[in-house]
């Protein structure tokens, strides 16, 4: 908002520094040669011509004197002198200067502290030049004389609101310690709120220097100040900070209530020093400068990302100069592509990337650019001027077809100037054109842009390479023929054949090849399909066969009388003849005769698709072998016994004198059985005939009676003798079988219990078989015992068990047992193990028997509060405890609230002692705890004075007494919130309630009630805020006062400086409305101008909220 307007005087004053007659500045030929003596002699909202020349604030050397023009007064420069029309005026070319070089010329240490100050005012079409504000440096705490060099805009607790619109002004040569061109300072404590606002148009910022922050502009706000400050179409050049932060703009907030953001629209950075932008903020203070439609650039080094790394600064929308991984997101980084920025020509290339960047569905305050040409809703452009760009129409391209692993040729597009992309976005465009790789079939995407005669380049096109699957190769079958064959052409299942004599390459064959078969051996041929691509091809074998060397055979040997198997050979397709020579062939093998001695020869082919060359096979019958020698055997029953042996060779052994197979294995002698058995043997020559068989016998003798024995019972750990047995010549034995017997009889084994078997026989010409011992050693179980838990101090009874004869321990091993239980304790927690046995023939080992101690809950509770008719809090101590059960008892309560385990509100109307009794119960032990409370009674609150009437902005006392510690409420326009003394600021009608509490904690309360008094001067009451929403309640922002104006005049500014209402009736109020629609909800301010009913002129403004 930018309350700059009146409704007062709008008087037009001329100046002209080069008048030699001054007047009264009603014309040119009247006009002030001195325009601070102008600005002094005219009203608010008089406007200022002003010509060409140099001005400076003051004729001395006073250097806190500025140009100051009053409220709602307008300077306008830029003339020469003789314009009857604003838009006659030429700011650049008739350059009206305002300067503070006020002391030596070209000396700046004499120089003002401040070119221009204003409070409410417009300043348009000037030079702004030569401010030195360096007050009180080097000391660098912010103030009115170090602040805004060129132009200062100041607010402090007596100020509601002040604003200043700046417009095709140029800022250079100043310097300030903050804010070297523009700075914004307000500075405020307690309730006071001032509005500052100021609105930068089309402005030219260059070579301001700021020592601390700032070069360009600052804003410092510190306490409840706030504003609107809004940069547009303006230009900052080489502006820099020698000793701090924010070489263009500063933004120093300290205690701030309400976020501030410095809004730049569409503005230039050009060549300003590192620390670009500056954020400051304390004690609780947010917001941060909002750039957005920027062009940050300079020739040289790229900008650090240092500059834009401010999570409070936004910068958006814009194209800087920076590295791409310090660029803030929704940004650019990319030449704008300047006229000719180093003469400060910062129109921007027909196809720069800053046209057209920005999606704007309104157009800001500014709705033209620098040039004055319109702003374009949807395509705003970055930077200070709106261009038009002409895009060039796509190119075409067709869907281009390729086979698999084949070469490719180039894609084509029709177009002009073409560039090739991999990528729908992004990337960098190549004139080369792109050649698709067939390692796969399947769609491949390229991108193709054009750019036309005096266009920008186009959009992207798409342009499709499919690259077709590779089909199978043909089916073949490989084929063999015989040395010498006739052979036919080759064949191959498939489409479109062609026949190659290679792998790879060469030219195919104009029909498919036959075979030549005078070589033998193996060869290739090559055969692919075409099915839109030629396959991969097919290799396909051709075997040309020699003739086969005859079949391998093997002589055979029969024993006259034996019976013969059919002849074998080793070869495929076996011819069998019985001449060397011809005959015919056949496939089944013959079967020789073995009834004569002597020779016969056979013979015998293969055919593997040719037939060999005859091989002999010669068969002969030979004579019968002579009988082996043998012996007869005897064993003892049941004793192992070896094979039996002959005296022979190639034994056969049978067990009959005749029929029978033999087996060339000897049998296993049965010495289980008593009495003689026969066996039978025979041996074979070397020319493997068989002799007739030779008879052998085996007896067996009979086996001795096993000893008696008797099992044995002993007791774990018993000393026992040697193991006994009846019998003759005894061996032990520790397996029932097998093993080496002893004559030592052995002594068992009592360590553990358990039983174990021995073994013991008896000879008397024979072993007898052995007779098993068993020794069994035992001992008694161990009792049954349950584990026990007692609670703490609880009485315990003697501990018991399950058995017989029980005998108690207090350890594992060891020590004396006693048949007397012992009592367990109960006066420690924690766990103890007793022990104990039983006898039963034996004593048993000992079972461990634990009793555990446990510790009873613990419960405990505090109280706090409670007094007679208010609720005491009884809280659970510990609050977290996990013990499952309470019982409470509040004994003469009247009212109780809280769920299990608390805390509870417990009410008593009479003030006194009560009992609380709390048990506790865990499920096993249980714990009571009871306590006596105090209740107590409520103070009365006496409070001086508790009425009064007062006139605005009096200050009254407020004391209460009666308690021990005070709060007051609501906090608004009171010094303090707590104290027995505070005091109020008179601002209307209030009524203020104080609650004490007393030492007790019980709370009493009273009230004060202030009013406006009828003998006070006239002041319009005007609420901060209101909401229109509808409901009854402050939802129309109007004066109230206790007289009635003979003329009064209220009007409501937006924060654009917009009028949005204006009232002529101190009863009509603004219901926030305009233009016939709700009103945009934030900061408005007002203006207020009024006779009263004595004649006295009144001027009022400050600002007001919206809210719904």
């Amino acid at each position: 908002m930018f309350p700059v307007q009146s409704a007062f005087s709008f008087n037009r004053i001329y100046v002209n520094v080069n008048n030699p007659t001054p007047g009264t500045g009603t014309s040119w030929a009247t006009a002030y040669n001195d325009l601070s003596a102008a600005i002094a002699a005219g009203n608010q909202a008089d406007t200022f011509w002003v010509a060409q020349g140099t001005y400076l604030p003051t004729a001395t050397t006073d250097r806190t004197i500025a140009f100051s023009p009053k409220p709602s007064q307008v300077i306008y420069g830029g003339f020469i002198g003789t314009e009857v029309l604003l838009s006659q005026r030429n700011w650049k070319t008739n350059v009206t200067i305002l300067s503070g070089d006020i002391g030596t010329s070209g000396i700046a240490s004499d120089n003002s502290y401040n070119v221009v100050r204003i409070i409410n005012a417009t300043v348009d079409g000037v030079t702004i030049r030569d401010g030195q504000g360096d007050y009180g440096f080097p000391a660098l705490t912010a103030n009115q004389y170090n602040t805004g060099a060129g132009v200062s805009l100041y607010a402090d607790a007596s100020a509601s609101a002040v604003a200043a619109i700046v417009a095709n002004c140029t800022f250079t040569n100043n310097y300030a310690i903050y804010g070297a061109g523009l700075g914004v300072l307000g500075i405020t404590s307690g309730s006071a709120q001032p509005y500052l606002a100021t609105k930068v148009s089309k402005c030219i910022f260059i070579g301001n220097t700021a020592n601390t922050a700032g070069g360009a502009i600052s804003v410092t706000y510190e306490g409840a100040c706030w504003g609107n400050d809004y940069t547009d179409n303006s230009i900052f050049i080489g502006n820099t900070v020698t000793s701090g932060q924010g070489s263009v703009i500063a933004n120093i907030l300290d205690g701030t209530t309400t976020a501030h953001r410095p809004w730049m629209d569409n503005v230039v950075f050009w060549a300003n020093g590192e620390n670009l932008a500056y954020n400051s903020l304390a004690n609780g203070a947010t917001g941060g400068p909002y750039i957005e439609f920027a062009i940050v650039w300079r020739n040289g080094a790229k900008y650090g990302a240092s500059n834009f790394s401010d999570a409070n600064i936004t910068w958006h929308d814009s194209d800087i100069y920076v590295d791409d991984a310090g660029l803030p997101a929704n940004n650019i980084n990319s030449d704008p592509q300047f006229v000719d920025a180093s003469n400060y020509d910062f129109h921007v290339a027909p196809c720069s990337p800053v046209i057209d960047a920005t999606i704007l569905t309104a157009v800001g305050s500014s709705t033209t650019d620098y040039g004055g040409n319109p702003r374009v809703v949807n395509t705003v452009d970055m930077g200070i001027y709106e261009s038009t760009k002409t895009i060039s129409t796509a190119p075409t391209a067709s869907l281009q077809y390729f086979c698999q692993n084949m070469d490719a040729t180039p894609l084509v597009a029709t177009g002009d100037n073409l560039l090739w992309y991999t990528a729908a976005t992004g990337g960098t465009g190549s004139s080369t054109a792109p050649t698709p790789v067939t390692t796969a079939s399947g769609y491949l995407y390229y991108y193709v842009t054009q750019t036309t005669a005096g266009a920008c380049e186009s959009d992207r096109t798409m342009v499709t390479a499919y690259v077709r699957a590779q089909p199978a190769a043909p089916v073949v079958t490989d084929v063999a023929y015989c040395r010498y064959a006739t052979a036919s052409a080759l064949t191959a299942t498939g489409t479109d054949l062609k026949w190659y004599t290679a792998e790879t390459g060469g030219t195919a064959l104009s029909t498919a090849p036959v075979p030549a078969t005078t070589v033998i051996g193996v060869s290739y041929y090559y055969v692919s399909q075409t099915v839109g691509c030629e396959s991969d091809r097919a290799p396909l074998q051709v075997l040309v066969n020699g003739i086969p060397a005859g079949p391998a055979v093997s002589d055979v040997t029969y024993c006259i009388g034996s019976t013969a198997a059919p002849l074998t050979a080793t070869g495929s397709n076996l011819l069998w003849y019985t001449t060397s020579t011809g005959g015919t062939g056949s496939a089944t093998a013959p079967t020789p005769s073995t009834a004569v001695n002597g020779t016969t020869t056979y013979y015998v082919t293969q055919n593997p698709g040719c037939e060999s060359s005859r091989s002999a096979l010669t068969v002969t019958i030979g004579s019968q072998a002579t009988p082996p020698i043998v012996n007869d055997f005897t064993y003892c029953q049941n004793v192992a016994a070896p094979a039996l042996t002959a005296s022979g060779t190639n034994l056969l052994w049978y067990t009959s004198a005749t029929g029978g197979t033999g087996t060339s294995v000897a049998p296993a002698v049965n010495t289980g059985t008593l009495g003689t058995t026969y066996y039978w043997v025979t041996q074979q020559d070397a020319g493997g005939c068989e002799s007739e068989r030779s008879e052998l016998s085996v007896t067996i003798l009979a086996q001795a009676q096993p000893p008696v024995v008797s099992n044995l019972d002993y007791c774990l750990n018993q000393s026992v003798p040697q193991l006994t047995a009846t019998g003759t010549n005894l061996k032990w034995y520790t397996v029932a079988t097998g093993g080496t017997g002893s004559s030592t009889a052995p002594i068992p084994v009592t360590l553990s219990v358990g039983s174990t078997t021995y073994y013991v026989s008896q000879t008397t010409g024979c072993e007898s078989d052995r007779a098993a011992l068993t020794v069994t050693v035992t001992t008694s179980t161990s009792p049954v015992v349950t584990p026990l838990t007692l609670c703490q101090y609880s009485s315990a009874t003697s501990l018991t068990a399950e058995g017989t004869n029980l005998l108690w321990y207090t350890a594992a091993t060891g020590g004396t047992g006693s048949s007397t239980a012992p009592i367990p304790s109960t006066l420690v927690t924690g766990s103890t193990t007793y022990y104990v046995s039983q006898t039963d023939g034996c004593e048993s080992a000992r079972a461990p028997m634990t009793v555990t101690v446990k510790q009873s809950p613990i419960a405990d509770f505090t109280t706090s509060g409670g007094c007679a008719g208010t609720p005491m809090t009884v809280t659970l101590v510990p609050a977290e405890s996990k013990t499952a059960f309470y019982t409470w008892n509040f004994y003469n309560a009247v009212s109780v609230s809280g769920d299990d385990p608390g805390p509870y509100q417990v009410l008593w109307h009479d003030p006194g002692a009560y009992t609380v009794l709390l048990m506790a119960y865990d499920g096993q032990c249980e714990t009571k705890v009871e306590k006596v409370v105090s209740v107590g009674v409520a103070p009365e609150i006496q409070v001086t004075p508790s009425a009064g009437m007062y006139c605005i902005n009096d200050t009254v006392t407020l004391r209460a007494s009666g308690a021990s510690t005070y709060e007051w409420s609501p906090a608004t326009n009171l010094s303090a919130v707590t104290g027995a003394g505070i005091l109020a600021t008179f601002r209307g009608d209030a009524t203020y309630t104080v609650t004490g509490t007393d030492a007790g904690g019980c709370v009493g309360t009273a009230e004060v009630h202030l009013n406006l008094s009828p003998d006070c001067k006239i002041y319009y009451m005007l609420p901060t805020a209101f909401s229109p929403n509808g409901d009854g309640k402050n939802d129309v922002f109007r004066a109230k006062t206790s007289d009635l104006p003979v003329v009064f005049v209220m009007r409501v500014y937006n924060r654009v400086g917009q009028l949005v209402f204006e009232s002529h009736d101190v009863n009509t109020g603004w219901a926030g409305m305009q233009k016939g629609q709700q009103a945009a909800l934030g900061a408005y301010v007002y203006m207020i101008s009024a006779v009263t009913s004595e004649g006295k002129h009144i001027e009022q403004s400050g600002s007001v909220v919206l809210t719904r």
